[in-house]
């Protein structure tokens, strides 16, 4: 008999070869690199943590079909990024979820996802209410984009969100300061993942 899930979700957004690779179209957009390097350790402990404490672990990623017809022909803000950079093409290796964080069996793999937040034309928020999960924890990239973006979906759908901030990462420190500082506490809360290991 199958060991009972935690209601509790590990959300790991875009932990892609696009961000992750040394050769991946968006790696180069982390100036900061000394947190881009953590957030890749933190992101692996947070995730082997979740899977020893056998909560829900779910995957996030981009996935466009050659020529990005899901993004019709708008050339601003972050449609127009991704056609620029020719990033989470389905096909090639830069949309394949990086070694160190490929989905394991019995994990969530979120489909249908179109916008900025996960939660955007996807089947993540079925997926969290058909398994009774209220509280969710958010790793990933970019922090001020998808990240926040997915965090405050979660905030008005009702879930109760924490960011694992040295999990996450953006493209400098004063940006993720921002975010940290200013825009956390409105819409749920923070850890490091030193305090998600022991507080739990």
């Amino acid at each position: 008999m199958k060991n009972q899930k935690e209601n509790k979700a590990i959300i790991m957004i875009e932990f892609q070869n696009d961000w992750l690779s040394a050769n991946g179209s968006l790696n180069a957009f982390m100036q900061d690199r000394e947190q881009f390097t953590n957030s890749v350790i933190n992101g692996k402990k947070a995730l082997e943590y979740a899977r020893a404490k056998n909560w829900h672990v779910v995957h996030v990623g981009y996935f466009f079909k050659d020529g990005y017809p899901e993004l019709g022909e708008k050339q601003e803000g972050m449609w127009g990024l991704i056609k620029q950079t020719q990033t989470f093409k389905i096909g090639n290796t830069g949309s394949e979820y990086h070694s160190d964080f490929i989905p394991i069996k019995g994990e969530f793999e979120v489909s249908g996802r179109t916008g900025v937040s996960a939660f955007s034309g996807s089947n993540l928020d079925a997926y969290l209410r058909n398994n009774n999960i209220q509280e969710i924890y958010l790793a990933g990239y970019a922090l001020h984009a998808c990240v926040e973006s997915t965090f405050r979906d979660a905030h008005d759908k009702g879930y109760y969100a924490t960011v694992i901030s040295d999990a996450c990462a953006t493209f400098n420190k004063e940006i993720k300061d921002n975010f940290l500082q200013n825009i956390v506490y409105a819409f749920g809360k923070q850890q490091t993942t030193e305090e998600l290991i022991v507080n739990i």
